[in-house]
C-alpha cells in the first residue's frame, strides 16, 4: 500500500507545539481525501472526499 501527502501547505505562524499544516490525502495513487493539522498538538484530522 502506498500513502502519500501532495500538495502540502505548511503554515508555520500557526504551529505552536506541532507543525500546522495542510495537505491531500493519496493511497495507492487515488486521491481519497485530505488532512490537516492545526498546530495546537493535537491530532492530525483525516477527512474522505
Amino acid at each position: 500500500m502506498k500513502i502519500q501527502l501532495k500538495n502540502i501547505k505548511h503554515m508555520p505562524s500557526l504551529s505552536q507545539e506541532t507543525e500546522a499544516f495542510t495537505a491531500n490525502l493519496y493511497i495507492n495513487d487515488a486521491h481519497v481525501g485530505f488532512v490537516e493539522n492545526g498546530g495546537y498538538g493535537g491530532n492530525t484530522d483525516y477527512f474522505s472526499t
